[in-house]
Formats: C-alpha cells, structure tokens, sequence
C-alpha cells in the first residue's frame, strides 16, 4: 500500500469558527514543545509506519456514548483534513467489534463508556493494549484527577486529550498519536504537572490502577460483589482494594470515599451525585 508523510504546511480549513491555519497542524509534528499542548517522543513502538500518513487520510475509530459529540468531533476530524474514513463505537464492545472487522490507524475513545462485557476506563483500556498492542489510542476525557491520568499513561496510552480543551486540538493530538508521538493537552498537562501537590490528598503512595477502578465503580454505586463480578475478581481481592484506597486517602468512611471520587473528578456516572451519598 503506498503512503506519503502529511507535509509539514497542512492546513486546517476554516470551518464553524476553526482557526484557518492550526497553530500544530502548521509545522513539523515530531519532536517538541507545540502551542497549545505538548508533543513528545513516546518511548513506545507502537507503529512501524508510525511518520506515514495513507494517502486518503487516516483511518479513525471515534468512540463514546454520547451521539451529539461523537457528530462534533467527527466534523472537526473531517474539516482538519487528516481523516480518510471515520467509524463509531458507542462503548467497548463496540469498539473491539469494528477493530474485528475494520483495522484503523488510530483509536479515539472516551474514558467512561459503561459496558456489561469488556467494562469502561482502565479495564477497558487494559482489553484494548492487550489485545492490540500496536494501536494507538488518544483517550478523551473530563477526568482531571493525576492518579488516573498515570494510570492511563502506565497503558501505553499516548495522548489524552480534556474535553474542556479547544476543540482545534483533537486534530492536532490525533496526528501527533498517529505518528507514534505522546500528546498531552494543555489541561491534562497542567494536571499532571500539579500532581505533587495533589499528592497530598492521596497520602505518601498514589493509589494502583486496580483501586482507581474498584473505587471508580464503587462511587457509581456498584457493591463489592458487583465490582468483583464485572472485574472477574475475588470478593476478597476487591475488598482489599478499596481498603487500600482508603487507608491511602485517609479517609475512614463510605461517604468520604464516596466523596472524593466524584471531587476529584474520578466518577462521573449520571446515577449518583454527591447528594445521594450517606450522611
């Protein structure tokens, strides 16, 4: 299949209030500091291809449970000029799906997408590097929290981009993590940069990426039996894991744990909010 490298002078079209000319999109990608987030070196090879764009345009997977976002970012991919073919996934087990059927050149996917087979956030993540290691995926989010984001990092997961950023970066990160770089935006930055004094709040250890999950879960009302069911863990290990979580928190009750996840920005599941905690 012949390819070419996506020139260093692409330009974005001016469409629906999108700048004319990309601030990233308007020079090299590769190698460094770019206005408006941060492009790095992965470390990771992830992609054998990864400095050749196909020629019609990337392949894209753009998942999450919401159909009016997945219509904007489509719009702002299509209007870029980076994008060959779109598909949608509207949970995980849409995504592995179209991975089954169609290969793409890049995942985009929301953090929190409930799904009864493969699960959502780092469980779903976890399915996904196992399954298809070589793939790059740019996760979109609202989190915020600095234990996640490094568990998120900790996957091999090279660009996460907040969905409180500029829309005009998700063009920007989707080349950059289709080239095989890391692309951080500039709020998931900030919040990655800020974590030693966040750290604080989560005692001397961050908290592992299996307790982020059992309190992700538990936040969003899941007993300890249902967390263990659909993590395919024991009730004991599960048990363990959220006392884990507290003892590293501090915390010494159901509503401060609670409490925390959704402060922090760890749990944004619509079933619950802070005023349906006990106490």
């Amino acid at each position: 299949m012949h390819s070419r490298t996506l020139p260093p002078d692409t330009v974005t079209p001016n469409a629906a209030g999108i700048g004319a000319a990309s601030p990233v999109l308007g020079g090299p990608v590769p190698g460094g500091p770019v206005p408006g987030g941060r492009v790095t070196d992965s470390g990771w090879s992830v992609r054998a291809d990864q400095e050749e764009i196909p020629p019609a345009g990337l392949s894209i997977l753009l998942a999450d449970d919401h159909p009016l976002l997945l219509a904007g970012v489509s719009t702002m991919l299509e209007h870029s000029g980076i994008a060959g073919n779109i598909r949608f996934a509207g949970n995980a087990s849409g995504i592995v799906a179209q991975l089954k059927r169609h290969p793409c050149d890049i995942l985009i996917t929301d953090y929190s997408m409930p799904d009864a087979h493969y699960g959502d956030g780092l469980q779903m993540l976890s399915y996904i590097r196992r399954h298809y290691p070589q793939l790059p995926v740019m996760v979109l989010t609202l989190i915020d929290n600095p234990a996640v984001l490094r568990a998120i990092q900790r996957l091999r997961i090279l660009g996460i981009v907040s969905k409180r950023d500029p829309a005009t970066l998700i063009s920007t990160a989707a080349l950059a993590v289709a080239r095989g770089k890391s692309y951080l935006s500039p709020i998931i930055e900030a919040a990655l940069r800020n974590a030693e004094s966040l750290r604080g709040q989560l005692g001397a250890a961050p908290l592992s990426k299996r307790e982020i999950e059992v309190l992700r879960l538990y936040a969003e009302g899941l007993s300890v039996t249902e967390i263990a069911e659909q993590l395919k863990r024991s009730i004991k290990t599960v048990s363990g894991q959220k006392k884990s979580a507290f003892n590293k928190l501090g915390v010494g009750h159901d509503s401060e744990l609670i409490r925390y996840a959704f402060d922090s920005g760890l749990c944004t599941s619509v079933n619950m909010t802070p005023f349906d905690m006990p106490g």
